[in-house]
Parts: structure tokens; sequence; C-alpha cells
């Protein structure tokens, strides 16, 4: 409950209103200075997230093949939150109509989830054949390149297709 004063014919009258979910379904403009710490980290989160996946997706695909085994998991850890930190944003500020931008930001959000499944798919082979037979690991490895080489495709048009949305 939130005091509120009010003036009525001349008196002051405190009136107790309740806080309810209406007031999170408003704009952020509307919603006041409390509402800048969830924006703000969502916003970190999500930049330093997906500038480390994609930064480690970039290297991975022109690295040497040996050192693929290495970052695997990190890489992933990292999209993992990416994507949680994304829909996080989406929900602070798409709630409203779905129109140019949010076509745009969701086709890029939906080829960022490709891009972590191809990740996915390419990348635990190798962490399976590392434990079970590491004398077989070379074709994996070569597959799990192909794999970087291809989801790194997918992100720089993630890149583009949410840079490109502020602007539709």
């Amino acid at each position: 409950m939130v005091p509120v004063a009010t003036n009525h014919g001349g008196m002051k009258e405190i009136v107790h209103r309740r806080r309810d979910l209406r007031s999170a379904r408003r704009p952020l403009e509307m919603r006041g200075a409390s509402m800048q710490w969830p924006v703000l980290i969502a916003i970190n989160l999500h930049v330093l997230s997906t500038v480390t996946w994609a930064g480690v997706t970039f290297s991975l695909a022109r690295m040497s093949t040996a050192q693929i085994e290495q970052f695997i998991l990190p890489e992933i850890g990292t999209a993992v939150v990416g994507a949680l930190s994304g829909y996080w944003l989406w929900t602070l500020f798409h709630e409203g109509a779905f129109g140019r931008a949010e076509l745009a930001l969701a086709t890029g959000a939906a080829a960022a989830l490709l891009a972590l499944l191809v990740q996915i798919v390419t990348g635990a082979p190798v962490l399976r054949r590392k434990a079970m037979a590491p004398d077989r690991l070379s074709n994996t490895i070569k597959t799990a390149a192909l794999g970087q080489r291809a989801a790194a495709g997918l992100l720089i048009f993630t890149v583009l297709t949410m840079a490109s949305a502020r602007f539709l």
C-alpha cells in the first residue's frame, strides 16, 4: 500500500492505493526511476554475454581445430545467458503490437537460437568423444569447426537484424 495525498475541497486526505500488476504493464517511461535497474541489468547481461559468445564463435571459426574442445562449454554458457537475457529484454520492452521492429528482432533471435542449436549439436560430440575415445576425436573436431563457421554466419545475421530493428 502506498500513501497518496489528495486535495478534496481544500482538505488534504491521505488515500492508500495498492500497487497492482497493472503498473508493470505500463510503458517504461511511465514506471519511474525504480524500473531503470532491471533494464540496466538486463541490457548489460545481454550485451556482455552476446559479445563474448560472438567473439568466441568467430575465434573458433578461424582457430585450429585442436583448440575447439577447450571453449565449447564456456561458449554455450554465454550463449544461454545471452538468450535468457534477450528474452528478459523482450518482456521489458515489447509488450504491445508486433510491428516491423519486433519482426526483425524475432528473426534475429531465431537465428541466434539456431546458431546455439548448431553449436550444441556439433560441440557435444566433441566432449563425449574426448571423455570416451580420444583417439577418434579428429573427425568430430572437424565437424565442430564447420558448426562454428555456420554459427558465426548466423550470428552475423543476428547482429545485422538486431542493429537495424531500431530503424524500422
